[in-house]
């Protein structure tokens, strides 16, 4: 851990990854899939881009979905993410894990 950071930076980086464990585990089944497929695409085979593709095209709507059922997750995550940028600033600290 770096030595620059403080109880905030610690406080601030445990409430992103439950933001973004929140976020993820409330998901929508297709945007779960959807991720993974795309994540396998970096640096995969073509399989792998093939099957990010069908899963995009096909999931339109269930991404609206997710988009609306999860906007607290999200502004969860944004909150977090501007208290850390604001602390960076203030503190000239980086927050990182």
């Amino acid at each position: 851990m770096n030595a620059r950071q403080c109880d905030q930076c610690r406080a601030i980086l445990r409430d992103l990854d439950e933001a973004y464990s929140d976020a993820w585990t409330s998901s929508a089944q297709e945007f779960q899939g959807a991720w993974v497929a795309t994540y396998r695409m970096i640096g995969g085979a073509e399989q792998d881009a093939a099957r990010a593709e069908e899963l995009l095209s096909n999931s339109r709507d269930p991404f609206r979905k997710f988009e609306s059922e999860s906007a607290g997750g999200g502004l969860r995550i944004r909150d977090a993410f501007l208290r850390k940028l604001e602390h960076e600033a203030r503190a000239g600290h980086k927050v990182r894990a």
